[in-house]
């Protein structure tokens, strides 16, 4: 299934994995198997954030509870 026929973005799907790895239903060995179909690397993931990077090193995402949102 292609992520767009799930209506998911690849943000979405980050965040999915992420919500499974904080509460302990995935291991890191899962999530880098799950990402390498969309060519990303892990770089790092915590309860308060997560780093994945594309293999060519052009796009970043990333999430942190802490970041301030700019009024």
């Amino acid at each position: 299934m292609e992520l767009k026929e799930a209506y998911m973005t690849e943000f979405d799907l980050l965040n999915a994995i992420w919500w499974l790895w904080c509460n302990q239903k995935i291991s890191i060995g899962d999530i880098k198997f799950y990402v390498e179909d969309l060519d990303l690397e892990l770089e790092f993931i915590t309860l308060d954030e997560y780093k994945f990077i594309s293999k060519d090193k052009k796009t970043t995402y990333s999430y942190d509870r802490k970041q301030k949102k700019d009024s």
